[in-house]
């Protein structure tokens, strides 16, 4: 994924919510669902304190577009890309007061949406969560038990019924989905349409960089063989 983010020129960030993305845009076309435009994600992000702040987790929320209205690979990501960093722009010309308050103020659709009149008349501003949470780097044991997986549990809410948080750990990255199962009915293929959507980028973004470059175990092999020659000779 490091990989895929490098030759697209983004981050591993950018690759998860592009993986999601196209995810989503076959889960909701072959249900006969995909709206005309795009899926905007939240984003939750992480600020840092300020000198001499109260200690504690300051979170805010990137609104994200993610481009599901777009068939083409290289569009969606691009899209992408420009969507996640004019919102970190924005929010590093904000102060850490500021940016709670833009959360909370994209938050209020959301809580607006319990109430019969009001939550009518106003529209969303995001359609689901996608998070990445960084995890351990090292593996873990517990009693001599390798732990292999580290899934996470997330949260889904009235407006917001699907959460797709990912969390590293030891190198690797775990989905997480959960969704309201009367929302968002056989969410598991969700799951199965990131790895392909993966696949999708993988082939996009590396395989003509694979084929232009021979790999370290073909130019050794190509090494071998002329200095057998050379030594017949």
């Amino acid at each position: 994924m490091k990989a895929i983010g490098r030759a697209a020129g983004g981050t591993v960030n950018d690759v998860v919510l592009a993986a999601c993305s196209g995810a989503l845009r076959r889960y909701l076309l072959e249900r006969g669902a995909l709206p005309g435009e795009t899926l905007i994600a939240a984003v939750p992000m992480a600020l840092h304190h300020e000198e001499g702040a109260v200690s504690g987790n300051a979170v805010t929320s990137l609104n994200t577009r993610l481009g599901t209205d777009l068939a083409d690979v290289r569009e969606r990501f691009g899209l992408i890309q420009r969507s996640t960093e004019a919102g970190k722009t924005l929010l590093k010309q904000m102060t850490q007061t500021a940016a709670m308050n833009f959360t909370m103020i994209l938050a209020l659709p959301l809580v607006l949406a319990w109430v019969p009149v009001a939550g009518a008349l106003v529209g969303p501003v995001s359609n689901l969560i996608v998070s990445n949470v960084p995890g351990p780097r090292e593996t873990l044991y517990f009693h001599g038990a390798k732990m292999v997986g580290y899934y996470p549990v997330s949260q889904v809410g009235h407006g917001l019924a699907l959460n797709i948080t990912v969390l590293s750990y030891a190198g690797q990255l775990a989905f997480g989905f959960v969704a309201c199962r009367d929302s968002v009915p056989s969410v598991q293929r969700l799951a199965v349409y990131v790895g392909e959507a993966l696949d999708e980028l993988e082939a996009t973004y590396l395989q003509k960089r694979r084929r232009s470059t021979p790999s370290r175990t073909s130019a050794r092999r190509k090494a071998t063989t002329r200095r057998r020659k050379a030594a017949k000779r």
